[in-house]
């Protein structure tokens, strides 16, 4: 089937971010990838188009992402929250991003209608490593005289 008009400009435009964009159904499956061509931040994220959470994370992040999933789509609201993950612990053919431990923000929002016959959810992942190292250094300096140390 050809793409129309309308969505290859809409992936063109989710394709130009940054920060990665992810359809992913109530399962924890991911049905679509987007964005995410930063590679000093992100991994590419196109391998996981029709995998699992479960397959590419440890079972206990993979748990906790699917247990936000699940509350996204039954308070049927914007869910925001950060989270800690070390790249080294996800199944992905290539690393290009910058590996070790990174902090993001995600923020997922549900999707009105079916999505290939499943409740799904729009996420939207956001890495604020530096951010969070940038906080943790000026409450350092807030406690810290710089004349006596």
């Amino acid at each position: 089937m050809e793409k129309s008009y309308r969505d290859t400009f809409l992936s063109s435009i989710l394709n130009a971010i940054a920060d990665p964009i992810f359809i992913i159904d109530e399962e924890g499956r991911y049905l679509g990838v987007f964005g995410g061509t930063d590679r000093s931040l992100y991994d590419d994220g196109q391998p996981l188009r029709g995998r699992k959470v479960s397959e590419v994370l440890t079972p206990e992040f993979g748990d906790f992402f699917v247990n936000q999933i699940t509350h996204t789509l039954t308070t049927n609201t914007l869910n925001v929250f950060d989270y800690r993950l070390d790249t080294q612990t996800v199944n992905l053919p290539v690393f290009e991003g910058p590996g070790g431990v990174q902090w993001f923000e995600a923020r997922m929002y549900p999707i009105d209608q079916l999505f290939d016959g499943k409740r799904a959810v729009v996420a939207i992942l956001i890495n604020i490593t530096e951010r969070r190292a940038l906080h943790r250094r000026l409450q350092e300096l807030s406690y810290l005289d710089p004349l006596t140390g």
